[in-house]
This record gives structure tokens, C-alpha cells and sequence, in this order.
């Protein structure tokens, strides 16, 4: 479903769906902080351009899907602190820089796609004794390291 859900209870945005509607543009750096409700995240295959925004407000975000979009930078530091997330595309960006090591530490994540983007170093021990193998999708391939 596409487009705006609220909750019922207090109004509060929990699902903002904008996909393929050429999109275009910088997000300002505190934009999407106030959607503490929000659920789902997805703004694929757009043209967003710059740094992923700061994620940090959104603790109750379960699944960010920002892939087939023009990010630049690395991962910020603040998806590490969205312990409630299950899905995490960041695919086909231009994302660059090292894969967080902090990424492990989302124990309910069960889906992350990096591919297609600019990473470099090695690939973090991301799987650890909470992924339970067929329960967690891992995709890399093809990442092109630098």
C-alpha cells in the first residue's frame, strides 16, 4: 500500500510508503526524526540524493527499505540504534565507507541487502549465535569493495 498510514488511536504516522515516484532531492538533516510511530520506511527506487538522514527517532521502525536510490556516505551510526528493525535494504545506492560492525547488534534484523554499492574494508562478523541461518538473509553479491 502506498502512500500514508496513521494510527487510529493517536493519529501518529506508522507506515510512509513512497516508492517509484521519482523523488528527488536532499533530505534535511532532522526530517524524519519526529515519526517516532513510524513502522515502515520505504522510499525505494527514487532519485534521493546525499547522506542517509538521522534515523535516530524512529525506535519503533521495523522495516527501512531506502535501496534504488543515490545515497552517499557511509551507514550512519544511527540505524545501529533501531533495535526493533526485521528488514534493512540499502542496496543499489552509492553508499561507501565500511560496513558498520554495529549492525550486529540489531538482534530482530532477519533481512540485510547492501549490495550494489561502494563499501570498502572487510566484511563484519554479522551473523552471530542470535541469526538462526534460515531465519536470516544476507545479501552481499555483488558488492563491489574498493
Amino acid at each position: 500500500m502506498a502512500g500514508v498510514q496513521c494510527r487510529i488511536v493517536d493519529g501518529k504516522v506508522s507506515r510512509l510508503v513512497l516508492e517509484n515516484l521519482n523523488l528527488s532531492g536532499v533530505f534535511a538533516e532532522n526530517t524524519l526524526t519526529r515519526l517516532d510511530q513510524l513502522r515502515v520506511l520505504s522510499l525505494r527506487n527514487n532519485s534521493l540524493v546525499g547522506p542517509i538522514p538521522n534515523l535516530a527517532g524512529l525506535v519503533n521502525l521495523k522495516a527501512l527499505f531506502l535501496d534504488r536510490n543515490d545515497f552517499t556516505g557511509g551507514i550512519p551510526s544511527s540505524i545501529a540504534g533501531l533495535h526493533r528493525l526485521r528488514t534493512l535494504d540499502l542496496s543499489y545506492n552509492k553508499l561507501s565507507g565500511v560496513i558498520p560492525v554495529e549492525l550486529s547488534g540489531l538482534d530482530r534484523l532477519n533481512y540485510l541487502r547492501l549490495d550494489s554499492n561502494r563499501f570498502n574494508g572487510s566484511i563484519p562478523r554479522l551473523i552471530n549465535r542470535r541469526f538462526k541461518s534460515s531465519m536470516f538473509r544476507l545479501i552481499f553479491s555483488p558488492v563491489r569493495f574498493q
